[in-house]
């Protein structure tokens, strides 16, 4: 919570801001990777990542994370610091329940990459399930400030690299990113 705390005015009040306010969906995106880069919770990422050959700087670097297994932890977390639940689905965190009120967090027992724009600023996010269970992989919707088919997951870690190399190398999926960049192919 004092991560979250750091970046808020004295006096804030998250239930302020309008409900499709572009400012408040990316304060609700930091926080939720706030929470999903916690030391105790993704320690648990780290672990699997580990196995996967994955080094300990190289998760620092895209600050990958893992979502708890809880089904309300980041809706808890969040309502603590003033978040409206209308806030957090419209950023793409929760799913309303179907055949009850209320919702749940749509990224649990997950390890979890940061998806950024150019500006590194945390737009939304990309989730690979920590043992069985589908989806495999699971991205953030379709946002105010996310749009799956416009944005390169770690264009910023790599723009620098692309200018001065003049190409770049695409590929699919989270994984092959970062174990590229970890192979010093910072192009990708």
């Amino acid at each position: 919570t004092g991560f979250i705390a750091e970046h808020f005015p004295k006096g804030f009040s998250a239930s302020a801001l309008a409900h499709d306010d572009p400012a408040m969906l990316r304060v609700l995106a930091v926080a939720a990777h706030a929470r999903f880069g916690d030391d105790v919770i993704g320690a648990t990422a780290r672990g699997y990542l580990a196995g996967r050959g994955i080094q300990a700087e190289t998760i620092e670097r895209f600050e990958i994370g893992c979502a708890p297994a809880e089904w309300d932890g980041l809706i808890k977390a969040l309502s603590k610091q003033g978040f409206a639940q209308n806030d957090m689905a419209a950023a793409g965190l929760t799913i309303a329940r179907e055949h009850a009120a209320g919702a749940y967090d749509r990224f649990r027992s997950r390890v979890m990459f940061p998806i950024t724009d150019l500006r590194k600023r945390v737009v939304g996010f990309g989730g690979r399930i920590l043992g069985e269970g589908t989806p495999k992989y699971l991205n953030s919707p379709d946002t105010p400030l996310f749009k799956k088919g416009q944005t390169l997951y770690a264009l910023d870690l790599a723009r620098e690299a692309v200018a001065r190399l003049k190409t770049a190398i695409v590929v699919e999926g989270y994984f092959d990113v970062v174990a590229l960049h970890q192979a010093g192919l910072t192009h990708t």
